[in-house]
């Protein structure tokens, strides 16, 4: 079942969302193949390892 999203958060979404960023991102994606697993969770253990 769908639930419809709040205005106020489509609002904010709307404000934060840079469509130019993201297609940046994407073609980044399709021209390097992505980010390896391992890559990822260095990542992720690096963020949580800081105080």
């Amino acid at each position: 079942m769908a639930v419809p999203v709040p205005p106020e958060l489509l609002k904010w979404a709307r404000q934060t969302f840079d469509a130019q960023e993201f297609l940046e991102g994407v073609r980044e994606i399709e021209a390097t193949g992505g980010a390896s697993l391992n890559a990822f969770v260095a990542e992720v253990e690096a963020v949580v390892r800081k105080p």
